[in-house]
């Protein structure tokens, strides 16, 4: 399967007026976003500078897809977890110096529980 052009599917999908054909274009669109985070969360950082390691945990593709690389721009090395399970994965094998998660996640202070991090005492939310 060849890679599609998600930009291109989503200004497609902005102009589509027929709510099926609109349906069908998120779909593929969805897709095409799937294989590209595929891409991204393949990418490794090598930087190790202290400070900078950071898990984005996201459910939404296009979220995961999107701001990871701003991050990194930013000199944060990134891994990104779609889900709880996942995040409590990757704080067991990794350690990191921040966790970002969205709002609606539900990560709590027993999912940063392990010997490679320290549970912040509360969130802190970023509007």
């Amino acid at each position: 399967m060849g890679h599609k052009d998600w930009k291109a599917l989503a200004r497609k999908a902005a102009n589509e007026q027929d709510p099926k054909k609109l349906l069908a274009i998120i779909e593929e669109l969805n897709e095409a976003l799937e294989e590209r985070e595929k891409q991204v969360r393949g990418r490794v950082s090598t930087k190790t500078e202290q400070g900078n390691r950071l898990l984005f945990v996201d459910d939404e593709a296009s979220i995961r897809l999107t701001l990871p690389p701003i991050l990194q721009e930013r000199g944060f090395q990134v891994q990104i977890a779609a889900s709880v399970s996942e995040a409590r994965t990757a704080i067991k094998a990794h350690k990191f110096d921040v966790l970002l998660s969205d709002q609606t996640s539900t990560l709590t202070e027993k999912a940063m529980d392990s010997p490679s991090s320290t549970p912040c005492e509360k969130p802190i939310p970023i509007a």
